[in-house]
């Protein structure tokens, strides 16, 4: 396959950022699109220029470090699946790959499509939820991966379905009360806006995790919010 992939080159936080062009020969449809980044990054070295940044760990769909936007879709166009998991077999011979950071306020621009998500780290920390990113229940469907793809998607980077899932999954820790008003608190707090109600999130998530998170987010707030956090 020969592929153009347009990449965000952004040098750090503060500089301005744009598209860079590379066409890409000789691509296996069974590489997934970080292989076609390392593939890109190689040639970048042998011409010693500056190789693309991105986060990636595990490459299996269970870290949530793969946080790229893909031709507008968060993860890319392969429902269920993380970026890292996303093979060139699902475009065309010839196809043009737009690859992007995530889009979100919360999320500021840290190098090229790396983006700084430790705003969903201090969500959790706010309800002392442990991270569960990178456990083997977490791999599973409906567990969430804390990637911040439903943000991405949300015109109003609600982080609505993530603190829902996390409370869903931490429904059995002490203090239900205490947990849902401090992190919901906090997601407002570090700028995250309200719901778009228009299950974005959902279609974006890579683990499938359901809107009715959101609702029992809702309910278990304004349960909360009557009754006042556990004494």
């Amino acid at each position: 396959m020969r592929l153009t992939l347009k990449i965000w080159r952004q040098d750090d936080a503060k500089a301005a950022g744009g598209l860079e062009s590379h066409e890409v020969d000789e691509v296996d449809p069974g590489m997934t699109v970080l292989d076609v980044l390392d593939k890109v990054n190689a040639g970048l070295r042998g011409r010693g220029a500056r190789e693309i940044a991105f986060s990636q760990q595990c490459r299996k769909g269970s870290c949530g470090l793969c946080a790229l936007v893909i031709n507008g879709d968060p993860h890319g166009p392969t429902p269920g699946k993380a970026a890292c998991q996303v093979q060139m077999r699902a475009f065309d011979n010839g196809s043009t790959l737009v690859i992007e950071p995530w889009r979100a306020g919360p999320f500021p621009p840290v190098r090229d499509l790396i983006v700084d998500r430790g705003a969903l780290g201090r969500v959790l920390e706010a309800g002392r939820v442990p991270s569960t990113a990178a456990s083997a229940a977490a791999a599973s469907a409906g567990f969430c991966i804390e990637c911040g793809a439903c943000v991405a998607a949300c015109k109003n980077a609600s982080a609505s379905l993530f603190v829902g899932a996390k409370l869903a999954e931490h429904a059995s820790r002490p203090e239900p009360r205490r947990r849902v008003l401090s992190m919901v608190a906090r997601m407002d707090a570090e700028g995250f806006g309200s719901c778009s109600d228009d299950g974005a999130c959902e279609a974006a998530c890579p683990k499938g995790v359901s809107v009715g998170a959101i609702a029992a987010l809702n309910r278990a707030f304004l349960s909360a919010a009557l009754l006042g956090p556990e004494p």
